[in-house]
């Protein structure tokens, strides 16, 4: 398995084929071969090492999560309270 880290050591993705390498390395990012199958979002890269994440960085990236599927859910809502906005606009209109 390839796992691809970024230049935080974050893992980014997951491959069973090798990777481009110079697509990944115009992005700064690293590739690690491992035959150990990991879960992305448990792992970092330290010293050019896979090692499991503690606790406190596994909850933090997942408190990060939410909070973008937060926003992107909020700010959908938005666009289609603003719909609904036009469409009555529309429809006093005739339009």
């Amino acid at each position: 398995m390839f796992y691809v880290f970024d230049k935080n050591g974050i893992c980014i993705y997951s491959c069973n084929d090798q990777p481009d390498i110079d697509d990944v390395s115009s992005r700064e990012e690293v590739i690690v071969q491992d035959g150990v199958i990991y879960d992305i979002n448990t792992i970092i890269l330290s010293d050019n090492k896979i090692t499991k994440k503690q606790k406190e960085q596994q909850v933090t990236q997942e408190i990060k999560t939410q909070n973008v599927s937060l926003d992107a859910a909020s700010v959908l809502e938005a666009l289609v309270d603003l719909q609904t906005q036009i469409d009555a606009i529309n429809a006093t209109k005739g339009v």
